[in-house]
């Protein structure tokens, strides 16, 4: 009976070590599939900062491309400026009578001018400032 007994736990220590090393197999192979998932999205991880710096690179090129533009209305926007005050300068008159409510023709009359070229001076300074 005793001789059964040490069998028995012979037998069962045998079990509980073999499990042991099916579980410690598991663990390795769940170890080596984590290390390898990790590997694959460092990769991925790696080719996403890269696109992302290309993008960056593309985005501050059209930026650049943005900021001329802006600048080059800017100075536009200086230049009709200056354009302007120049003809209500030089054309007070007709700007005045304008102003007053006078038409083009009749401002052409008063000043000796054609109605052309009234109507073409006030076109040019464009809309009337409040």
């Amino acid at each position: 009976m005793a001789l059964l007994l040490l069998n028995g736990i012979g037998v069962f220590l045998l079990l509980l070590k073999g499990t042991n090393k099916q579980k410690g197999n598991v663990q390795i192979d769940l170890q080596k599939k984590f290390v390898e998932q990790q590997m694959i999205w460092n990769r991925e991880w790696n080719e996403l900062m890269t696109m992302m710096e290309r993008h960056h690179e593309e985005v501050l090129k059209e930026l650049g491309k943005w900021e001329a533009i802006r600048q080059s209305m800017q100075q536009t926007s200086h230049s009709t400026h200056n354009q302007h005050l120049f003809l209500q300068d030089r054309y007070k008159e007709i700007f005045h009578l304008h102003q007053q409510g006078y038409s083009v023709e009749q401002i052409a009359k008063k000043l000796d001018k054609g109605v052309g070229e009234v109507s073409f001076i006030l076109q040019l300074a464009g809309p009337p400032s409040k």
